[in-house]
């Protein structure tokens, strides 16, 4: 389900609050709806070492207590552009 509409339906303040209380994402549903937007695309770009820089930039921006689970995704998005390079 669409996260806003959840966030609406449990009237939450925010989708920050929904996302923390209820997302579980694993690496490979990452890839899953990464994989739909190749499709949508038609192709993979090839990764950009500033789209690598980015990504890991984000390190720093993990939900309190969710590292393990954030870094995660961000090594499965990494590995995702570089795999299209």
């Amino acid at each position: 389900m669409d996260p806003q509409f959840l966030q609406a339906i449990l009237a939450h303040e925010s989708v920050t609050m929904t996302l923390d209380r209820y997302a579980e994402v694993e690496l490979d549903d990452v890839k899953r709806e990464f994989a739909k937007l190749d499709l949508i695309n038609g192709h993979v770009a090839p990764a950009e070492p500033k789209q690598v820089e980015l990504i890991e930039r984000l390190r720093k921006q993990s939900p309190p207590g969710r590292e393990p689970a954030w870094n995660m995704i961000l090594e499965g998005l990494v590995a995702l552009l570089r795999e299209g390079a």
